[in-house]
């Protein structure tokens, strides 16, 4: 819960990260199953982020199973934030 909270933070408020920290978040979510769903909040969020790594985790989302999660890494690959419900 604690993650998710925090990449839905970052998403919301469209923060940038550091290289590092973009390293360590696609760390732990690269072995999660493509149907998990702080999938959705890193992906919404990464409109921001930088990097070979993000444009390779956003299209694995894009083409993952969940609709939500495949939404928003569409618009993350094309550089744009979206609005989204918190709940």
């Amino acid at each position: 819960m604690l993650v998710d909270g925090a990449l839905r933070a970052v998403a919301m408020q469209r923060l940038s990260l550091d290289a590092a920290t973009i390293d360590h978040v696609l760390d732990f979510l690269g072995p999660l199953d493509p149907h998990d769903g702080l999938r959705f909040w890193a992906a919404a969020a990464a409109a921001g982020w930088a990097g070979t790594r993000v444009g390779d985790f956003l299209r694995e989302c894009a083409d993952g199973p969940r609709a939500d999660v495949a939404d928003a890494a569409t618009s993350s690959l094309q550089g744009e934030y979206r609005t989204y419900s918190p709940l």
